[in-house]
């Protein structure tokens, strides 16, 4: 259930990112913050997976290649559960391959961007799966 911000009882969304290079996440958690974004993060796949299940993002943007497990793992593990997981995620990767992509969205991703994004592209995708 999303958050209130109590004054205008707007919905404050929560987005969990997982990326094992502290530049990207500097970079999307300010560009997250600016759409009025909850922003939590984490350094590697495992630390992501926990915060996921007990912080319930609205939103998770995982890295493909991570430490102690990656973007995959976290995804096979978050959405192979029962219940499965129902927050959406992304999956960003600098590995240019259609056979990722596949996977990605075989284990759940509802979308597999590869870096280097357009930030704006990033930006409206985000709002289109969060509805806003």
């Amino acid at each position: 259930m999303p958050v209130t911000d109590g004054q205008n009882e707007k919905a404050i969304r929560k987005v969990l990112i997982a990326d094992d290079d502290p530049a990207m996440i500097r970079l999307l958690s300010h560009i997250l913050g600016t759409m009025g974004l909850v922003v939590i993060s984490e350094g590697n796949g495992l630390a992501a997976y926990e915060t996921a299940l007990r912080e319930k993002p609205d939103l998770l943007i995982l890295d493909l290649m991570m430490p102690h497990l990656d973007g995959f793992g976290v995804l096979m593990r978050l959405y192979g559960e029962e219940p499965p997981f129902e927050s959406p995620a992304i999956l960003l990767t600098a590995q240019d391959s259609k056979e990722y992509k596949h996977i990605a969205e075989a284990l759940g991703a509802v979308k597999f961007i590869e870096k280097p994004f357009q930030l704006e592209g990033l930006m409206t995708t985000i709002r289109e799966i969060l509805g806003d």
